[in-house]
């Protein structure tokens, strides 16, 4: 799954569902109480790993974001008008969108700091334990990591 509260509300969490596409395909119903898409992704515990590689790519991010407006800043470029100006670009996305609209990566990562903590637990965790390499999302993630010891806990 991916998405928060605010998009199983407005039905539009996405699902990764595991398993025969048979049984998704019974399931889609219920499942589109809440969720669209809903994506089937062979076999059962596929869509765990799709939630995982997603959670990822999410959590690098806020840490690319920062280390952006840190790189504007000494360029000598707001960091509002900066993410705002990026958002229309090459680099637009749904991290940068929300940064933009917070005005600042430091409001963004504060914002999305309970999940990324979280997330990115289960990330190390489940590729320490499996064996996974993480590969050049590493040094990405250690750029969160240092974004994440400027931003207090809630």
């Amino acid at each position: 799954m991916s998405g928060g509260p605010h998009d199983i509300v407005a039905g539009r969490l996405t699902v990764c569902a595991g398993g025969d596409e048979a049984v998704v395909e019974r399931l889609r119903p219920v499942l589109a109480a809440y969720a669209d898409p809903i994506l089937p992704v062979a076999p059962v515990g596929a869509g765990q790993g799709v939630k995982l590689v997603d959670s990822a790519l999410f959590a690098a991010q806020p840490g690319l974001i920062a280390e952006a407006a840190r790189l504007g800043e000494e360029l000598g470029v707001d960091e509002s008008v900066l993410l705002a100006a990026l958002g229309e670009g090459s680099a637009a996305s749904r991290a940068l969108a929300g940064a933009a609209a917070r005005g600042s990566a430091h409001r963004f990562i504060t914002g999305v700091r309970e999940f990324l903590d979280k997330d990115l637990a289960v990330v190390r965790h489940l590729a320490d334990e499996s064996g996974a390499r993480v590969g050049a999302l590493q040094p990405v993630l250690a750029a969160l990591d240092d974004a994440l010891t400027e931003v207090p806990r809630a």
